[in-house]
């Protein structure tokens, strides 16, 4: 396939050619050899990126050439074994040793191919290959010096083009080394001109279900001309992968995993897809070759160039009882900020005002705005992966707040939490106006989703504290660490409420814990879950806290069951070699007395194996 992708068919045609026509010419039979062996390379190169090591490749080709050594080689076999059998121990050595450096720095001998090249330029005598042999030779000077993804792997899509406006960005005195990424790019104020002094960071993708991620750091302040130059190393896009196993779908997306991210005071945040800012244009080619579905977006030409936005209508709000009431002591944080198609939200307020109008699609139409093609969550930055994007406030005596650096004309969605208020999650956004309410998806959404203005005034209900100890059900020892979540909201028909991703606590050291944020009602689920590691089953219980109304808590313990440990290995069924990433699941029957109704999966590791803690059987499975 990378032969495909590269046209060698036809090259393999040019260099024939050139052999016969000129067939009294040293240099030109060298010149083809040399064009041979670092095709091979280069693909060999390829696959070993793709597939993460070169067993495979290099069984095949030990077993190809078994069954050609007594048979002639045909013309297809270009691409898998040339005729120059001889070089197959040298490409199977490479393919095999692990520590082998993967890249196609131009050796020595490659050196004077290029100039052999040059001789039968100058003489006119083979034009087709030399021109052959010095776009491999631009491809791979195009890429940091020593990069172990070859250049010639971004033929299948459009090349990085450097924009006109970052004509002028610094180029850096010692190329990073092949185990690093380099990005550039400018940051510009609203009105287009230069910001220095912009802070720039580098964010993954992440979100509640997976494993929090260290706060990102400063990798670049914008110079004097708004430029910024930073290197990163790859090892920390492999650390992201191996704690994120599913990525955004089946594998790393780097247009929607990593994005580069602008801050600067007093002004509204901005990002952009990472691959953008790599001149190198490794990032796209890696879309472009591995992600089908998104390699027409990733084509698009966007500019390297982060413009920052005006900072100027803030969000001004009230939380009051529904008697009207002030209340203080309220702490409201922003969780999501998402922009607008040129940062003008009437395109949204379009689709809001109509009768079918949803959640799910009204933030569609958000997504596709911001990069054509692109997903939901192209568009926004959370503080899951940001925390410097979102800011918090607490309401006053008067139950006033103000929140400010979000940037006009963006969405925001905010959670609201007191020690006395039922948890909230709601949207607001940077202009004023009406306020809006929406069910999540239609037809099948039972709860609605709420839409403030920039001003507006939010009705908390009142809740009372979930009191109660984790510990362990046969022996009563605490279990510290165990962490309690909602999983059904009193008055919402069905689980799943957003609010309820937020609310949750950890058990102490004696195994106490103190849940706030559930509504008054009859039917409030919560779910203790172990620590990771633990061989306990989940545990759920309902929680009634309607008679509690003015009270000061409700108790609610957890006792959870020893499971038993299931340990495994999963491999291909052919090769027996590992296989990553899978998930198992287990149910369990309805008569089984631990039985708590809830699916558990496990990912596998890096190895293939899985640990995990399954219900102990009833006596009559």
């Amino acid at each position: 396939m990378a032969h495909i992708a590269r046209r060698d068919h036809w090259v393999g045609i040019a260099e024939r050619a050139a052999a016969v026509l000129f067939w009294w010419n040293p240099l030109v039979h060298r010149m083809c050899d040399g064009i041979s062996e670092l095709r091979e390379q280069i693909c060999d190169t390829y696959v070993v990126l793709v597939q993460g090591d070169g067993q495979r490749l290099a069984r095949l080709l030990v077993e190809l050439a078994a069954r050609a050594a007594d048979r002639p080689l045909l013309p297809s076999t270009v691409g898998v074994l040339e005729p120059q059998l001889a070089g197959l121990t040298g490409r199977v050595s490479r393919l095999l040793d692990k520590e082998q450096n993967m890249d196609i720095r131009m050796s020595f001998r490659s050196r004077m191919v290029v100039f052999a090249c040059g001789l039968a330029v100058v003489t006119g005598m083979a034009s087709v290959g030399a021109l052959r042999l010095a776009g491999a030779q631009a491809g791979t000077e195009k890429k940091p010096a020593g990069s172990d993804r070859p250049a010639a792997t971004a033929q299948a899509g459009p090349a990085a083009t450097p924009s006109p406006s970052a004509a002028n960005l610094p180029k850096s005195a010692a190329r990073p080394s092949s185990n690093c990424f380099e990005f550039q790019g400018r940051v510009l104020d609203p009105a287009g001109k230069p910001l220095p002094g912009a802070k720039i960071y580098f964010v993954f993708y992440t979100n509640y279900t997976h494993p929090p991620l260290p706060p990102p750091k400063v990798r670049a302040t914008a110079g004097p001309d708004g430029e910024f130059h930073f290197a990163m190393e790859k090892s920390e896009f492999d650390a992201w992968r191996s704690s994120h196993p599913w990525g955004i779908f089946d594998d790393v997306n780097y247009r929607n995993d990593c994005r580069l991210v602008a801050q600067a005071d007093c002004y509204g945040p901005v990002w952009k897809p990472a691959f953008a800012f790599d001149p190198s244009g490794e990032l796209r080619s890696r879309i472009i070759q591995t992600h089908p579905r998104d390699a027409e977006a990733a084509s698009k030409k966007i500019e390297p160039v982060l413009r920052l936005v005006k900072d100027d209508v803030p969000l001004l709000g009230r939380t009051v009882d529904p008697k009207g009431r002030p209340i203080a002591g309220v702490k409201i944080a922003v969780r999501y900020v998402q922009p607008a198609e040129n940062e003008d939200l009437t395109a949204w307020l379009a689709v809001v005002a109509q009768k079918d109008a949803d959640l799910v699609r009204t933030m569609k139409s958000m997504s596709q705005a911001y990069l054509p093609g692109g997903s939901f969550i192209d568009s926004f930055i959370s503080s899951e992966v940001l925390p410097q994007i979102a800011p918090t406030a607490t309401s006053d005596a008067d139950g006033r707040f103000r929140l400010t650096g979000m940037g006009r004309e963006r969405l925001v969605s905010l959670l609201i939490q007191g020690p006395t208020i039922e948890s909230a999650w709601v949207g607001s956004r940077t202009r004023p106006g009406p306020t809006f309410v929406m069910p999540y998806h239609r037809p099948w959404s039972l709860t609605k989703f709420t839409f403030y203005g920039a001003n507006f005034e939010h009705v908390a209900r009142p809740s009372v504290a979930i009191i109660g100890t984790v510990r362990d059900k046969d022996t009563g020892k605490p279990l510290p660490g165990a962490k309690i979540q909602a999983h059904k909201l009193a008055g919402h028909p069905v689980p799943g409420h957003l609010a309820s991703i937020y609310i949750h606590t950890t058990a102490d050291k004696q195994g106490r814990y103190r849940l706030i944020g559930m509504p008054i009602g009859k039917d409030n689920e919560l779910l203790a879950v172990p620590v990771q590691g633990q061989p306990y089953l989940l545990s759920r219980q309902r929680v009634d806290t309607s008679a509690a109304q003015g009270a000061g808590s409700v108790q609610a313990d957890f006792p959870l069951k020893r499971g038993v440990w299931v340990r495994g290995r999963a491999t291909d069924a052919k090769t027996g070699e590992p296989v990553p990433y899978c998930a198992i699941d287990y149910y369990a029957f309805l008569n089984n007395p631990f039985d708590v109704t809830l699916n558990q999966a496990n990912v596998f590791d890096l190895a293939g194996t899985f640990d995990k803690a399954m219900h102990e059987p009833a006596p009559a499975q």
